[in-house]
C-alpha cells in the first residue's frame, strides 16, 4: 500500500546507515591489514628509539638490556655459571 512519508524516510535513512556501517568495516579492515604490514617496522623503531633512551640515561653501554659493569667479581661469575648449566640442558 502507500508509505507514509515518515516511513520512507526512515527506510532512507536506514539504507543510508547500512552503507555507512558498509564503508566503516571496509575502511577499518583496510587499516587493520596496512597496521599489520607496518608493525614489524614500528617494533623495530620502537626498539630503537628505546635503545637511543637509554643510551642518553647511561653512555657507554650499547644495549639497554646490558646491565651494570660486574663489579663484584663472584656474583658474575655464579650468574654465568647459571647461564651455561641452563644452556647445556
Amino acid at each position: 500500500g502507500m508509505e507514509a512519508p515518515g516511513e520512507q524516510q526512515q527506510l532512507r535513512s536506514e539504507a543510508c546507515l547500512d552503507g555507512c556501517a558498509g564503508k566503516l568495516v571496509h575502511s577499518n579492515h583496510r587499516l587493520m591489514g596496512a597496521y599489520v604490514q607496518l608493525m614489524p617496522s614500528i617494533v623495530q623503531r620502537r626498539i630503537s628509539d628505546y635503545e637511543a633512551a637509554a643510551a642518553r640515561v647511561a653512555p657507554g653501554s650499547t644495549s639497554p638490556w646490558a646491565g651494570p659493569p660486574p663489579t663484584a667479581g663472584s656474583s658474575q661469575m655464579d650468574t654465568s655459571a647459571l647461564f651455561t648449566r641452563d644452556w647445556a640442558n
